[in-house]
């Protein structure tokens, strides 16, 4: 069965999402099912609370096209250089924002598997992963940027 995408201004898209502690056959359901709603969607990223789930996991694109996960991302690095850009998102369709993001960034976080990973990112990468982080801390693109187009 599709899983629906959570649309503005559905609360759980504002509440601060719960660590990740169960590593189990569950959660890679859940990674499955956020990969395939991010394909059918055409995003670049997606977040857990974007299909009504308030754990602390995203999916994006990485450098290959393939689908990844961060489980329990936390910010470790950025550069100080920030760059502004134009920035949508699948939760707030039709509308985008001017928004200033740093222009590479490091998190740490855990695989499906609880494995420990380093993700890095620059320019468009930085972007997304900051916005799918921004995600997790309840914090939508119109707290960070002005709105350039919409109602």
């Amino acid at each position: 069965m599709p899983t629906d995408l959570v649309l503005y201004p559905d609360e759980r898209l504002l509440e601060v999402c719960e660590p990740v502690t169960e590593f189990d056959s569950d959660l890679l359901k859940l990674v499955d099912e956020m990969i395939l709603v991010m394909l059918r969607e055409q995003g670049v990223g997606l977040a857990a609370p974007q299909i009504g789930v308030g754990k602390r996991i995203f999916v994006y694109r990485g450098l290959t096209g393939q689908a990844e996960v961060a489980i329990n991302p936390e910010l470790i690095g950025h550069s100080y250089k920030s760059v502004a850009g134009i920035e949508g998102c699948l939760s707030i369709p039709d509308r985008q924002f001017a928004v200033q993001r740093p222009y590479s960034v490091q998190l740490s976080a855990v695989d499906e598997c609880n494995q420990v990973k380093i993700i890095y990112g620059s320019s468009i990468r930085a972007r997304i992963l900051m916005h799918e982080l921004d995600h997790l801390r309840g914090t939508l693109l119109f707290v960070r940027g002005d709105e350039i187009n919409g109602s």
